[in-house]
């Protein structure tokens, strides 16, 4: 996960079972506009990039494609 998501590109992470840690995470985020854009417009963009059902139905075609040729 952190290979596709990054920490505090596209997502922040917070230690599991630390309500501590995600109370600062999200006081963090309240208090960053600037952060909270960029994760949100990050965020989208991998959406876009690499979810999106179109380009993942691209992916699949060209895999399908590439597995023919061999």
């Amino acid at each position: 996960v952190k290979e596709i998501f990054p920490d505090e590109q596209s997502i922040i992470y917070c230690d599991a079972a630390d309500g501590k840690d995600l109370a600062n995470k999200i006081l963090s985020l309240k208090n960053n506009h600037e952060l909270r854009n960029k994760i949100a417009n990050n965020g989208y963009q991998l959406y876009k990039d690499n979810f999106y059902p179109k380009t993942l139905a691209k992916k699949l075609i060209t895999y399908i494609e590439e597995l023919n040729k061999n």
